[in-house]
This record gives C-alpha cells, structure tokens and sequence, in this order.
C-alpha cells in the first residue's frame, strides 16, 4: 500500500500513509470517500486522532528500553504505555532470569488494561527476546509488560510498540 489512503470497512481500521492522505477524496459530511459504511475518519469534518487506526509493522513507535527486575512469583506489572490511537501494535520485549539449572524459567507477557492479551515469554539466564501482533487495540488503552518467576530474579527490558509508518507532520515545502 504505497502512497495511499484504505479504508477498511470490516473491521472499522483506517490506515493512512501521512504523506499522501488525500482530504479532498473525503465527503465532509459523511466521513467517506467511497460509499460504505462504518468507516468514519472524519468526524464533523474534522480528522481526530481517535479516527486514525495504528496497524502493524516495523517502525519504532514508542519504547520504555529500562531494564527492570523482580522475584515475584505472580504476575507483576513492570512496564506500562498509553496509546492515543487504537488498531493493531506490532509489541516486542526481552526476557530473562530465572534458572535453567533447576528448570525454572523467568516469564513476561503483554497485557492491556490489566487483562493477558499476549502468549507468555520464557526465558533462562541468557534471555530471550519475543514479538508479538496485537490487534483490537482503543485509544488511551493501556499496553503493559508482566513479569514474573518461580526462582531467582527476572529482568524485563526493550518494550517496543511498533506500528506500519511513521505518523507525523511532515515538511512538504520549505
């Protein structure tokens, strides 16, 4: 999807490329430009960033990089981001601790909103690092990092939300 606006009428996403979102396509008083339905991006029209869907991808949105550690053994909220957008997030992290030699490994997971969203990371001493897509994302939603372990310490670190572009203003004539 080079250079283009999709609206996306099953699951209500708009994915827009910054520099080639076409306004003029769009009928003000409907939100559309085409003539499905449910698929609003402007609002009065207005574009409001809670119109705008994130969707994932490669580019670094937002990062909390600090490592943090911990001995709990239930799960325990150590990173936490809020998103002003809503979709789909490409959510990385890296996890370590624990122990290999008794067989205990440390584990994190991504949760939103204080719910398990995602599947759980394990890992030893060496660490281990994982990605994950999560979808049904809200705006002001809550993307948090868990952890937790059954022996030894766990460390957290590198929790990286990812989404398709970068999504700023951009200088077109200076």
């Amino acid at each position: 999807m080079a250079n283009s606006a999709e609206i996306n009428d099953a699951d209500n996403a708009v994915i827009a490329q910054y520099n080639n979102l076409r306004l003029d396509a769009i009928d003000p008083t409907t939100g559309h430009n085409h003539n499905g339905v449910n698929s609003r991006l402007l609002n009065n029209g207005i574009i409001k960033q809670t119109n705008m869907k994130y969707a994932s991808g490669d580019v670094l949105l937002i990062s909390a990089d600090t490592s943090r550690s911990g001995t709990d053994a239930d799960w325990t909220k150590k990173k936490e981001i809020r998103i002003v957008r809503g979709g789909a997030l490409r959510i990385k992290f890296d996890v370590s601790g624990g122990s290999a030699q008794y067989g205990l490994p440390a584990s994190g997971q991504i949760w939103v909103n204080d719910i398990p969203v995602g599947a759980i990371g394990q890992a030893f001493e060496s660490g281990a690092s994982y990605s994950e897509d999560i979808e049904n994302l809200f705006y002001g939603d809550l993307v948090q990092l868990y952890g937790k372990t059954m022996y030894g310490h766990y460390y957290l670190k590198n929790f990286r939300l990812y989404t398709i572009n970068y999504q700023t203003e951009a200088v077109t004539l200076d």
